[in-house]
């Protein structure tokens, strides 16, 4: 009977050795998931600045496209008053041209008339 109880005694006595390799391993894979964890959330907080501070370029722009986009219908009103002014004054130039022309045809003629007679 004696036999009997130092083997039992003998296998219960120690822990196994691959027990310790193993908690050892699952500490290092924890450890290497909580770098990987902690780089994630790192380079998460990288790309929402990126994504806020493009947001905010994009807002620029949109205000100064608006603000452009006034000005440039400004410029067009403004290209309509003047172009329009000096259609008027074409306009006006020809009909005075054209009635001086006129003018200038009947003294010809009458300076003609007169020479004549």
């Amino acid at each position: 009977m004696s036999e009997f109880q130092e083997t039992s005694i003998q296998s219960t006595a120690g822990t196994p050795r691959w027990v310790g390799l193993a908690i050892a391993a699952l500490g290092g894979l924890s450890l290497i998931g909580i770098g990987v964890g902690w780089s994630a959330l790192n380079h998460a907080k990288s790309v929402e600045q990126s994504a806020l501070a493009s947001q905010k370029q994009q807002d620029a722009l949109g205000q100064r496209l608006a603000k452009s986009e006034d000005q440039n219908q400004q410029l067009q009103s403004d290209l309509r008053v003047v172009t329009d002014k000096l259609n008027v004054t074409q306009d006006e130039k020809k009909k005075k041209s054209d009635g001086l022309g006129v003018q200038r045809q009947h003294a010809t003629r009458h300076q003609s008339q007169h020479r004549g007679c």
